[in-house]
Parts: C-alpha cells; structure tokens; sequence
C-alpha cells in the first residue's frame, strides 16, 4: 500500500484547473504504472469544489464526471491525475478562493516476474 500523503490546494473562482503539486503527471502510454486515491475537503464550508481526473492539467478540463461538492473522494489510474476547481460560494459568502485539504496514496505495479 502507498504512503499517504497530505497537501494543500488554493483554487480561484473563475480559474481553470488545478492539479496536485508533487503528484507524479500522467504516465504517457501505461495505464498500469500506478492507481490512486484521494480524499479531499474545502477548508470553507461554504465553498463548494469540483473535483474530477484529467488526462493533462492543462487542458480543457476534467474527463471524467465531475461533482461539486465540500467534500470528496475520486480514484484513478496512471492515466489520470486529480484535478480542482472553485465551484461556488453559499450561504452569501463573498469568498472567491477555497483551500482544500487533499490526502492521497499511490500504489505502484510490480513487473511480473
């Protein structure tokens, strides 16, 4: 089982996208390097976060369904990474970025012998 790892998001509204910093990016033809895990929660209640995975960080957005939410949970493979972004303020807050708490693992394939 891979260590777990605790790190911090910032996501701005109105942004695109963001990754994980450290997490290691796509692995380019092998969706069998690795599989991860992730659980994450905004630090504001009253801000809701879209999480999906993406291909690349940097393109158009996440490929797979994305749901918005305070909290969270989303699963890949090597192909993938985690991905964030501002969804929306509630309740009246005038809030236009959000930290949120993202803990994750990895798990590494072993070649077959």
């Amino acid at each position: 089982m891979g260590r777990t790892k605790r790190v911090t998001v910032r996501v701005f509204q109105g942004y695109g996208w963001e990754d994980v910093l450290g997490f290691p990016g796509p692995a380019a033809n092998d969706c069998a390097a690795y599989r991860w895990f992730v659980r994450w929660r905004s630090a504001n209640p009253d801000v809701t976060i879209r999480s999906g995975a993406d291909a690349l960080a940097t393109g158009p957005g996440p490929v797979t369904k994305t749901r918005p939410g305070g909290t969270g949970a989303i699963a890949g493979s090597s192909c993938y990474e985690p991905v964030f972004a501002f969804g929306r303020a509630l309740n009246g807050n005038g809030s236009n970025l959000a930290d949120i708490y993202v803990e994750y693992q990895i798990w590494r394939s072993r070649p077959v012998v």
